[in-house]
């Protein structure tokens, strides 16, 4: 988005400009600019390109002839992947956030809002949340429009291990270190604004590292919640164990490989990792309350029981008599 390019055909010395065809939404903000080349060109015939740059930042310039119609497919499938993906994390957090109206439990307003971030995360991180109707004035935004979700989203997930992994009775001392990490996730996405002074490039090293050493410090803590007995701790530990693979992977391919062939990740590989981690946080939270609806029903059983026979006490007994 910071490069305008103009296409040519030079013919009888002359340069005629070629009609933009479309443009294409791609990850990290980017797009592809698709122009319709006639059919009379031949191995002899120039093409001439103007690229205008503007604004801050960088974008990648990469030329390539290719069938019109396979471009459009494949932009489409993108697109349609995407709007799955964020349709279906925007409609589990949505029934998080309900659910919360009627148990009051914390952690499904952790849960909506966690994979909510991640929604917006993911819609802006593809480019397709800049061409979405009534969300082009989000453009100048940048890379501030997935880097903010995207820390904002580490909080959420700090405050959220600490109710599912149930460290509050378990680690307390962990649960402060979560604490921490979730207001440092914060100020991540505030500084964000660092760089518009010229600091981008710190805050973008400071973020790397804390997002790789909170990612490997949350599964050592749910794996020993898991190993605990915490079987919703397992649930999560599938979910994030899934998630960041895919993210680092992505992560790897962007650096050994070009933007083309890590795009099936970035479009593929991570909506999909992130709608199936949703769904199995959501298994994790429906077993913590499955386990909190057992402790209880056996609560009740012991408190009307006698511990040794098994028969009722002389309370529960009085209780129904009056009855």
């Amino acid at each position: 988005r910071h490069l305008a390019v103009d296409l040519y055909l030079l013919r009888d010395g002359e340069p005629r400009a070629i009609e933009l065809a479309t443009s294409l939404p791609r990850y990290f903000g980017m797009h592809t600019a698709v122009f319709a080349l006639p059919d009379t060109l031949t191995p002899d015939t120039r093409l001439l390109a103007r690229v205008t740059a503007s604004g801050r930042g960088a974008e990648q310039l990469d030329p390539q002839v290719a069938s019109l119609a396979v471009t459009l497919t494949q932009g489409a499938a993108h697109a349609r992947t995407i709007t799955l993906a964020v349709g279906a994390l925007g409609a589990m957090a949505l029934g998080a956030l309900v659910i919360w109206f009627v148990l009051k439990d914390r952690l499904f307003i952790l849960y909506a809002v966690l994979f909510a971030l991640q929604a917006v995360y993911i819609l802006f991180l593809s480019g397709q949340g800049f061409d979405w109707p009534g969300m082009q004035a989000t453009v100048p935004l940048g890379a501030h429009a997935w880097n903010v979700p995207a820390a904002l989203s580490g909080a959420a997930a700090c405050w959220f291990v600490r109710e599912i992994a149930d460290l509050r009775r378990s680690s307390p001392r962990v649960v402060v270190v979560f604490g921490w990490l979730a207001w440092l996730f914060i100020a991540l996405a505030v500084a964000n604004l660092a760089q518009l002074l010229g600091f981008g490039s710190v805050i973008a090293a400071v973020g790397n590292v804390v997002f790789l050493a909170t990612a490997l410090f949350t599964l050592v803590v749910v794996f020993l919640a898991w190993r605990r007995g915490n079987r919703a701790a397992g649930w999560f530990l599938i979910a994030w164990t899934l998630l960041e693979t895919a993210t680092i992977a992505s992560a790897l391919v962007l650096l050994v490989a070009d933007g083309t062939q890590a795009e099936p990740l970035f479009y593929i590989g991570l909506p999909v990792s992130m709608v199936l981690a949703a769904i199995l946080v959501a298994l994790g939270v429906a077993d913590r309350l499955r386990e909190q609806r057992l402790a209880l029903t056996d609560a009740e059983r012991r408190a009307q029981t006698d511990p040794l026979t098994g028969v009722l006490n002389r309370a529960s007994l009085l209780a129904r008599l009056d009855a």
